[in-house]
């Protein structure tokens, strides 16, 4: 399906001349449609190019994020931990139990 909502893109895109914009975590998708990425991390850009630019990228961050690593750089757990902590103040959770 998400094929089809790629060539969907690409074909509105290329037929009414004009520019979209998509989000997405999906690498297969940024490789098919996209002509400029930007990629963002704690609010900032840390990476802004060609999907070429992406892919042969040596930045540990985009690297990471390519890959699918779960270690790395880019840590989700902790971030969760650390956002959790300045909207919840210590020891709770988004679903209010103990942390």
């Amino acid at each position: 399906m998400v094929g089809v909502i790629d060539k969907l893109i690409k074909d509105l895109t290329s037929k009414l001349g004009i520019t979209s914009v998509v989000i997405t975590h999906e690498m297969p998708s940024i490789f098919r449609i996209a002509d400029e990425v930007i990629m963002l991390y704690g609010g900032k850009i840390v990476f802004q190019g060609s999907p070429g630019a992406l892919r042969s990228s040596t930045s540990p961050l985009v690297r990471q994020f390519i890959n699918g690593d779960p270690e790395g750089p880019l840590n989700a757990p902790r971030q969760l931990a650390e956002l959790s902590q300045r909207l919840f103040g210590s020891g709770r959770t988004p679903a209010g139990g103990a942390s």
